[in-house]
Protein backbone atom coordinates (compact mmCIF):
# COMPACT_ATOMS: atom_id res chain seq x y z
CA UNK A 1 0.00 0.00 0.00
CA UNK A 2 0.76 3.88 -0.30
CA UNK A 3 1.52 6.32 3.31
CA UNK A 4 2.68 9.58 2.13
CA UNK A 5 3.04 8.90 -1.21
CA UNK A 6 5.96 6.26 -0.17
CA UNK A 7 5.19 2.65 -1.44
CA UNK A 8 5.32 -0.25 1.45
CA UNK A 9 5.32 -3.68 1.15
CA UNK A 10 5.51 -5.47 3.89
CA UNK A 11 6.15 -9.65 4.86
CA UNK A 12 4.66 -12.12 2.65
CA UNK A 13 6.46 -16.01 1.90
CA UNK A 14 7.78 -17.19 -1.04
CA UNK A 15 10.29 -21.20 -1.32
CA UNK A 16 13.68 -19.16 -2.14
CA UNK A 17 15.36 -22.64 -2.24
CA UNK A 18 13.32 -24.70 -4.44
CA UNK A 19 9.87 -25.43 -5.95
CA UNK A 20 7.15 -26.78 -3.58
CA UNK A 21 6.92 -29.91 -5.64
CA UNK A 22 10.53 -30.27 -5.13
CA UNK A 23 10.77 -30.21 -2.07
CA UNK A 24 11.54 -27.04 -0.74
CA UNK A 25 10.43 -25.50 2.56
CA UNK A 26 8.63 -22.22 2.35
CA UNK A 27 9.91 -19.10 3.80
CA UNK A 28 8.07 -16.44 6.26
CA UNK A 29 9.09 -12.75 6.37
CA UNK A 30 8.45 -9.61 8.69
CA UNK A 31 10.65 -7.42 6.81
CA UNK A 32 8.81 -3.69 5.64
CA UNK A 33 10.79 -2.27 2.27
CA UNK A 34 9.42 1.07 0.95
CA UNK A 35 10.31 3.09 -2.18
CA UNK A 36 9.62 6.47 -1.58
CA UNK A 37 9.28 7.73 -5.20
CA UNK A 38 8.41 5.85 -8.77
CA UNK A 39 12.41 6.20 -9.71
CA UNK A 40 13.59 5.98 -6.11
CA UNK A 41 15.84 3.02 -4.59
CA UNK A 42 14.08 0.38 -2.60
CA UNK A 43 15.20 0.66 1.16
CA UNK A 44 14.48 -1.52 3.88
CA UNK A 45 11.75 0.75 5.99
CA UNK A 46 11.69 -1.68 9.25
CA UNK A 47 10.11 -4.88 10.61
CA UNK A 48 6.63 -6.50 11.31
CA UNK A 49 6.16 -7.80 14.83
CA UNK A 50 6.36 -11.23 13.45
CA UNK A 51 6.85 -13.04 10.40
CA UNK A 52 3.44 -12.84 8.03
CA UNK A 53 1.58 -13.34 4.88
CA UNK A 54 -1.45 -13.91 3.58
CA UNK A 55 -3.22 -11.28 5.33
CA UNK A 56 -5.44 -8.50 3.75
CA UNK A 57 -3.77 -4.81 3.25
CA UNK A 58 -5.34 -1.57 1.96
CA UNK A 59 -3.91 1.97 0.99
CA UNK A 60 -6.27 4.61 3.28
CA UNK A 61 -6.17 8.09 4.01
CA UNK A 62 -4.14 7.40 7.20
CA UNK A 63 -1.79 4.98 6.02
CA UNK A 64 -1.42 0.84 5.27
CA UNK A 65 -4.27 -0.79 6.99
CA UNK A 66 -3.14 -4.85 7.38
CA UNK A 67 -5.34 -7.00 8.76
CA UNK A 68 -4.68 -10.74 9.56
CA UNK A 69 -2.77 -13.11 7.51
CA UNK A 70 -0.67 -16.32 8.50
CA UNK A 71 3.00 -17.71 9.21
CA UNK A 72 3.73 -21.38 9.35
CA UNK A 73 2.48 -22.24 12.45
CA UNK A 74 -0.76 -20.53 13.12
CA UNK A 75 -3.23 -17.48 11.50
CA UNK A 76 -3.98 -14.38 13.31
CA UNK A 77 -6.43 -11.69 14.20
CA UNK A 78 -3.88 -8.84 14.45
CA UNK A 79 -4.41 -5.15 13.06
CA UNK A 80 -2.43 -2.49 12.66
CA UNK A 81 -1.75 1.02 10.45
CA UNK A 82 1.57 1.10 8.86
CA UNK A 83 2.69 4.87 8.11
CA UNK A 84 5.91 6.57 6.30
CA UNK A 85 6.56 9.52 7.95
CA UNK A 86 9.68 11.88 7.99
CA UNK A 87 11.22 9.05 6.69
CA UNK A 88 10.45 6.44 9.48
CA UNK A 89 8.19 3.58 10.03
CA UNK A 90 5.50 4.18 12.20
CA UNK A 91 2.73 1.09 13.55
CA UNK A 92 -0.49 1.70 15.00
CA UNK A 93 -2.20 -0.81 16.49
CA UNK A 94 -6.09 -1.29 15.24
CA UNK A 95 -8.83 -3.45 16.86
CA UNK A 96 -8.29 -6.75 16.43
CA UNK A 97 -10.66 -8.77 14.09
CA UNK A 98 -12.92 -11.20 15.97
CA UNK A 99 -11.08 -14.39 15.06
CA UNK A 100 -7.65 -15.17 12.84
CA UNK A 101 -8.19 -15.25 9.82
CA UNK A 102 -5.58 -15.06 6.34
CA UNK A 103 -6.40 -15.97 3.10
CA UNK A 104 -9.70 -13.73 2.95
CA UNK A 105 -10.59 -10.69 1.23
CA UNK A 106 -11.33 -6.68 1.75
CA UNK A 107 -12.02 -3.19 0.12
CA UNK A 108 -12.54 -0.06 1.87
CA UNK A 109 -15.57 2.35 1.32
CA UNK A 110 -15.88 5.71 2.54
CA UNK A 111 -14.32 5.21 5.80
CA UNK A 112 -15.29 1.82 6.61
CA UNK A 113 -13.18 -1.26 5.53
CA UNK A 114 -15.03 -4.51 4.66
CA UNK A 115 -13.13 -8.23 4.74
CA UNK A 116 -14.93 -11.42 4.11
CA UNK A 117 -14.14 -15.18 4.32
CA UNK A 118 -11.09 -16.62 4.54
CA UNK A 119 -9.77 -19.53 6.59
CA UNK A 120 -9.79 -19.60 10.36
CA UNK A 121 -6.50 -21.82 10.95
CA UNK A 122 -3.90 -23.38 8.48
CA UNK A 123 -5.46 -26.89 8.56
CA UNK A 124 -9.57 -25.66 8.39
CA UNK A 125 -11.40 -27.64 6.13
CA UNK A 126 -14.10 -24.95 5.90
CA UNK A 127 -13.94 -21.56 4.21
CA UNK A 128 -15.34 -19.12 6.45
CA UNK A 129 -18.90 -17.67 5.63
CA UNK A 130 -17.84 -13.95 7.76
CA UNK A 131 -18.69 -10.81 6.63
CA UNK A 132 -16.85 -7.76 9.49
CA UNK A 133 -16.86 -4.26 8.88
CA UNK A 134 -14.51 -1.54 10.38
CA UNK A 135 -15.17 2.17 10.74
CA UNK A 136 -12.45 3.98 10.88
CA UNK A 137 -13.57 7.23 11.30
CA UNK A 138 -15.35 6.09 14.55
CA UNK A 139 -14.27 7.64 17.77
CA UNK A 140 -13.52 3.90 19.15
CA UNK A 141 -13.71 1.51 15.84
CA UNK A 142 -14.79 -1.69 16.65
CA UNK A 143 -15.99 -4.61 14.59
CA UNK A 144 -19.45 -5.14 13.25
CA UNK A 145 -20.28 -8.64 12.24
CA UNK A 146 -22.49 -8.37 9.30
CA UNK A 147 -24.93 -10.66 7.06
CA UNK A 148 -22.81 -13.04 4.91
CA UNK A 149 -23.38 -13.34 1.18
CA UNK A 150 -25.78 -16.21 0.12
CA UNK A 151 -23.97 -19.44 -0.59
CA UNK A 152 -20.72 -21.32 0.91
CA UNK A 153 -18.05 -19.50 2.88
CA UNK A 154 -15.08 -18.75 0.45
CA UNK A 155 -11.46 -18.04 0.95
CA UNK A 156 -9.15 -16.94 -1.93
CA UNK A 157 -11.81 -14.31 -3.64
CA UNK A 158 -11.33 -10.57 -4.73
CA UNK A 159 -13.06 -7.74 -3.25
CA UNK A 160 -14.04 -4.55 -5.06
CA UNK A 161 -15.76 -1.24 -4.03
CA UNK A 162 -17.82 0.56 -6.83
CA UNK A 163 -20.78 2.59 -6.82
CA UNK A 164 -21.29 2.52 -3.03
CA UNK A 165 -21.10 -0.90 -2.98
CA UNK A 166 -19.19 -3.74 -2.01
CA UNK A 167 -18.37 -6.41 -4.33
CA UNK A 168 -17.23 -10.65 -3.56
CA UNK A 169 -16.16 -12.27 -7.00
CA UNK A 170 -14.84 -15.67 -7.02
CA UNK A 171 -13.14 -17.59 -4.42
CA UNK A 172 -13.70 -21.12 -3.27
CA UNK A 173 -14.38 -23.39 -0.83
CA UNK A 174 -13.04 -26.22 0.53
Amino acid sequence: GVSNGALLVAGGANFPEKKPWEGGAKIWYDTVFVLEKPDGTWKTAGRLSRPLGYGVSLTTADGVVCLGGSDAQRHYADAFLLRWVGGRLETKPLPPLPKPVANFCGAQLGTTIYVAGGLETPDATTALHTFWALDLAAAQPQWRELEPWPGPGRMLATAAVQDKAFYLVGGTSL
